[in-house]
């Protein structure tokens, strides 16, 4: 349902990431050691950016010609984005995520619960889990709907003639622009792969 396709033609890549417990524990890792920032990703990344003194532009769409600017830009965009190459490329496929939040006063029996089957929706977060101080007598529900649509770009499409897509257009960026993350590497990753790419990128650059 959400790939919009039959199983048997979903990438095993994807169907690995899948999964699937014999017991009682709800979690999604098998590490010891789990969590979420004390006061949320937004404080986290803020305090960030004021420790390194990072430069942050909001609402600043890539250009070509940002390129020649800078020696090296580990780009988390689009890979099939025509502006990294300066002209038209083919066009990658994506799943895209409607996302709808209430509140409502009955919590979900887990953080996550999926929805498969006769359902148009895929699964529903209850945020109240993720907040240990939380004492209210309600809680916000996300309801996520899967659709394809051009502008949202949440899950790649994955098969073997869009991998050489991919192989195609990752052979034609510009030497100083490293891809990175699940869209820059047209590739379906999890929160946790895609923090240790992040960290195995900074030392391998480092070194350099």
């Amino acid at each position: 349902k959400q790939w919009n396709t039959d199983p048997e033609h979903v990438n095993r890549e994807i169907l690995q990431c899948a999964v699937f417990r014999f017991n009682k524990d709800s979690r999604y890792y098998d590490e010891i050691y789990q969590g979420v920032p004390l006061h949320g990703y937004s404080v986290l990344f803020d305090n960030i950016c004021k420790l390194y003194k990072l430069n942050v532009q909001l609402h600043t769409p890539f250009k070509h010609e940002m390129i020649s600017k800078y020696d090296m830009i580990f780009y988390t965009g689009c890979i099939s984005n025509s502006e990294l190459y300066g002209c038209y490329t083919d066009q990658l496929p994506y799943i895209g995520v409607n996302v709808i939040v209430h509140q409502q006063h009955n919590k979900l029996p887990a953080a996550v619960v999926n929805y498969p089957n006769m359902y148009n929706f895929t699964r529903m977060t209850d945020y109240s889990y993720f907040n240990r101080d939380w004492n209210k007598d309600y809680t916000y529900i996300s309801v996520e709907y899967p659709y394809q649509c051009p502008d949202s770009k949440f899950y790649p499409v994955v098969d073997k003639n869009i991998k050489t897509v991919y192989d195609t257009l990752k052979k034609k960026l510009p030497n100083n622009v490293i891809p990175c993350g699940r869209l820059g590497n047209y590739k379906y990753m999890t929160i946790g792969q895609t923090i240790e790419e992040a960290f195995n990128l900074v030392q391998k650059y480092q070194k350099q």
